[in-house]
C-alpha cells in the first residue's frame, strides 16, 4: 500500500507488517476516519479472512479478528450505526462466494455472521444505506442481479425488483 499526498504529490510506502496482499480487497472509512479493509488475495478467486485497519495520522496498520471467510473482492458498506457489513467476496474459486454476510463492529473489535441473510451474489454487488438502516443491493459489476434490501436486524432478504439487470455500476 502506498500514501499520496496531493499537496505535494509525494508517494509514502505503508507495509502491512505481516505481509497481507490487500489486492482485490474491499475497503471503506470507518466513522473515526480510518480505513478499513477486508479480504484481499492469495491467488486468483482465493481470498483472505483478514481485517486491517489503516490509520493515516501515523501510518501505521492494525489488525482486526479474522472473518469466518476469505473474501476475494467483496463488497465492503458502512452502516448508519457505524459498524461494517460485508457481503460476498470469492472463497476458493472461481464463483465460489461467502454467501454469508459478516457485520464487523469497531467499538469491540468483533465480527458476527448473519446466518440467516445467507445469500449468492455475484462479486461486487452495489450496495447502499437506506434511511431506515436497511441496505439495498442494485446489481452487481460480475453478473446480473435482482435488487433486494437487506433487514440486518431481521437478517431477511426482501425482492424489491424480481428484473435482473445485466451487470454495471450504480
Amino acid at each position: 500500500p502506498v500514501v499520496w499526498d496531493p499537496l505535494t504529490s509525494a508517494t509514502t510506502t505503508v507495509p502491512i507488517a505481516d505481509g497481507t496482499n490487500i489486492f482485490c480487497a474491499g475497503h471503506t472509512i470507518l466513522p473515526d476516519g480510518r480505513v478499513f479493509v477486508v479480504g484481499g488475495h492469495i491467488a486468483d478467486h482465493v481470498g483472505t479472512s483478514t481485517g486491517r485497519i489503516f490509520d493515516s495520522t501515523s501510518n501505521t496498520w492494525s489488525s482486526t479478528p479474522d472473518m469466518a471467510y476469505g473474501r476475494w473482492y467483496p463488497t465492503v458498506t458502512t452502516l448508519a450505526d457505524g459498524r461494517i457489513l460485508v457481503l460476498v467476496g470469492e472463497t476458493t474459486c472461481y464463483g465460489c462466494v461467502a454467501e454469508i454476510p459478516e457485520i464487523y463492529n469497531p467499538v469491540n473489535n468483533s465480527w458476527t455472521e448473519l446466518t440467516n441473510a445467507s445469500h449468492k451474489w455475484p462479486w461486487y454487488p452495489h450496495a447502499f444505506v437506506l434511511s431506515g438502516g436497511n441496505v439495498v443491493v442494485v446489481g452487481a459489476t460480475e453478473a446480473p442481479a435482482t435488487t433486494a434490501t437487506l433487514d440486518i436486524n431481521a437478517q431477511t432478504w426482501t425482492t424489491v425488483d424480481a428484473l435482473v439487470p445485466e451487470s454495471g455500476s450504480a
